[in-house]
């Protein structure tokens, strides 16, 4: 399993190679990930990274199965 630290790196990388807007705010064990806030947002997603005992959640929020979020997210764990 990846760090959360190399997770958020990945889902960094493919977000600029889209060219879509994005924030990251890291946490003791974890962190979240959104577009919020970007003027050409609509709907913004909402990824929520959460590491607890040797475990990983992750949580995304207002995105499809099937959309970039989403693939991002499968490409990084």
């Amino acid at each position: 399993m990846k760090s959360t630290q190399e997770f958020a790196d990945c889902f960094a990388k493919i977000q600029d190679r889209h060219a879509v807007p994005w924030w990251f705010v890291p946490k003791e064990s974890g962190g979240t990930f959104s577009n919020a806030g970007a003027s050409s947002v609509g709907k913004p997603y909402l990824l929520l990274i959460s590491d607890r005992a040797g475990r990983r959640e992750i949580q995304l929020q207002n995105s499809g199965s099937e959309g970039p979020e989403a693939k991002a997210v499968t490409q990084c764990i």
